[in-house]
């Protein structure tokens, strides 16, 4: 045989590219396979994130329209949190009592006090729990935050929210001491 007649590849040639494209095509694979991945838990939590910022900016706006307090000491409260309002929004007209609740069974958020049926603000919630004031100490009644704490649980994705709130309608009535958890103090003259 003469060397222009050897045009093909060795059958160790052949196998060392197969070998080294399927090496290749692996790496590549996996990489595309874990980049999808990321996108589509990336998108899951950021749609239990808005469904959980959504449930918490609703109570908290709520919360700070709470009337006033009278003495402030600890309490908690799981699942459901019951106060009035001062001022009438459109969903509550007829009521200024305000219930927020968690339905146990199914994991549901509702806001009760307006007309039946209650709304559900949200769903997959697996904890609900709002406290007042802080354990053995006495606060007067201008510092007596509330701390709401939320989870929301999706398949294997879960978020939990906390928020510190002062109603903006406690004290005395005056305005003199609407102190917001000493971050400021509300001064009219």
């Amino acid at each position: 045989m003469s060397p222009e007649n050897n045009r093909g590849f060795t059958l160790i040639e052949l196998v060392t590219i197969v070998v080294v494209l399927g090496v290749l095509g692996l790496f590549t694979f996996s990489f595309i396979d874990q980049a999808v991945k990321t996108y589509a838990m990336g998108t899951k939590q950021r749609v239990i994130y808005q469904d959980a910022s959504y449930i918490m900016e609703r109570m908290t706006r709520e919360v700070r329209d709470m009337g006033n307090l009278g003495t402030c000491s600890y309490a908690a409260f799981d699942n459901s949190f019951t106060f009035n309002k001062v001022h009438r929004t459109l969903e509550g007209v007829d009521n200024l009592s305000i219930t927020f609740r968690r339905d146990t069974g199914t994991n549901i958020m509702y806001r009760d006090g307006n007309v039946p049926p209650s709304p559900a603000i949200g769903g997959n919630v697996t904890l609900f729990r709002v406290e007042r004031g802080q354990v053995g100490v006495s606060l007067p009644v201008c510092n007596c935050p509330f701390s709401i704490t939320l989870t929301v649980h999706d398949g294997d994705q879960s978020v939990t929210l906390g928020s510190r709130v002062t109603p903006k309608n406690v004290g005395s009535g005056n305005y003199s001491d609407r102190c917001f958890n000493g971050d400021y103090e509300d001064v009219i003259q």
